[in-house]
């Protein structure tokens, strides 16, 4: 089972803007926290094996308010300790601890790289876990990244975009998500940070059931 040791700051205050950012293993999750952060702790992994192997809690200042990223472990992983069927457990769980603790999400982000030709079995088993995990109202709060766009070329990115809007993100879409581009710049994550801090805080709904 992954490590929840990581958790929201304590002195958190209700104008403070909460994101979790999840995704499979390689879509650039850490390197997204890190580019917005500019926290150098962080690190980004260049390998097939996830470098998160906790859920880390990182926080920066961001058109006057406090954020504060909870980076979870990639799915999809080469190795077997940590099954994405634990790591949602453990993200559900996470998820209702900081709503009892009164503490609600802006925004949970999904990132996916563009630059993935199709969608396996178990891409799309994750999708289906982690929509029942942010169903509801909160997927009103659902972000889905897309990522890796200068890997490929425009016209096909396009049109794996408007497929996946159409397919596998269809129900998250349908729920009140949004997709987004993400290019390798800092000023396109820091724009995605500020249109989530106008979202309203909301607690997803997960239910073991």
């Amino acid at each position: 089972m992954v490590d929840l040791s990581g958790s929201i700051n304590e002195e958190t205050t209700p104008s403070d803007i909460i994101i979790a950012v999840m995704g499979p293993t390689g879509t650039g999750k850490s390197s997204f926290i890190k580019s917005v952060t500019g926290d150098e702790t962080i690190q980004i992994g260049s390998s097939l094996n996830s470098s998160t192997q906790e859920f880390g809690v990182y926080s920066a200042v961001i058109d006057g308010r406090r954020v504060e990223f909870v980076d979870t472990p990639g799915f999809e992983d080469t190795r077997d300790e940590n099954s994405d069927a634990d790591i949602l457990q453990e993200l559900a769980a996470f998820l209702m601890q900081t709503y009892h603790d009164r503490k609600l999400f802006n925004a949970v982000i999904y990132m996916h790289r563009i630059s993935d030709p199709r969608l396996g079995k178990i891409t799309k088993r994750n999708l289906r876990l982690f929509t029942k995990i942010c169903g509801g109202t909160s997927l009103q709060n659902v972000v889905i990244v897309t990522t890796f766009w200068d890997s490929v070329n425009g016209v096909v990115g396009a049109t794996r975009e408007d497929e996946l809007r159409a397919t596998f993100f269809k129900p998250l879409l349908d729920g009140g998500a949004r997709i987004v581009r993400l290019d390798r710049g800092v000023l396109s994550a820091r724009k995605i940070i500020s249109d989530i801090t106008k979202n309203q805080p909301r607690a997803c709904n997960y239910s073991k059931n």
